[in-house]
């Protein structure tokens, strides 16, 4: 027989005990026909590997949850990081500390100021450098 024959044949099933016995001293002597078996038997036990696997329902559940965890994970980043950015923003333009502070710090200087300028006497001459100290707390005090 030839070696395709006896390839066939066993993919098959189909060898006799006689044509088996023939086979196997065939597969001493022919090296191709050895690999090919080989190869054959290992593409077959893959099959039945791949076929006949069952996930435990274990696996399951940490495939799944890993799953629901990514899909957490996408929505956190497309609605509330945006969302908090948003409030985060609108709280900073109501609130506006800076804007505020510049313009308290404004009415502060022109209220201390004010009050130098209304009393006509220099500092040297009547009120120490602690009273106009003094004042501007006050004035500030007021805001």
């Amino acid at each position: 027989m030839k070696c395709e024959d006896y390839r066939e044949k066993y993919i098959h099933e189909n060898l006799s005990e006689k044509e088996q016995a023939e086979f196997i001293d065939h597969l001493e002597k022919c090296a191709e026909c050895r690999v090919f078996v080989e190869n054959y038997n290992q593409m077959k036990e893959f099959i039945k590997i791949r076929t006949e696997f069952r996930s435990s329902s274990n696996l399951k559940n940490k495939i799944v949850s890993r799953v629901r965890l990514r899909n957490t994970t996408k929505r956190i980043f497309k609605v509330a990081l945006p969302t908090a950015a948003v409030v985060v923003l609108g709280t900073f333009y109501v609130m506006n500390p800076f804007s505020a502070r510049h313009v308290m710090y404004e009415k502060v200087a022109s209220t201390g100021i004010e009050m130098l300028n209304s009393n006509n006497a220099t500092p040297a001459n009547s009120l120490s450098n602690l009273d106009y100290l003094v004042k501007i707390k006050y004035a500030s005090d007021q805001f």
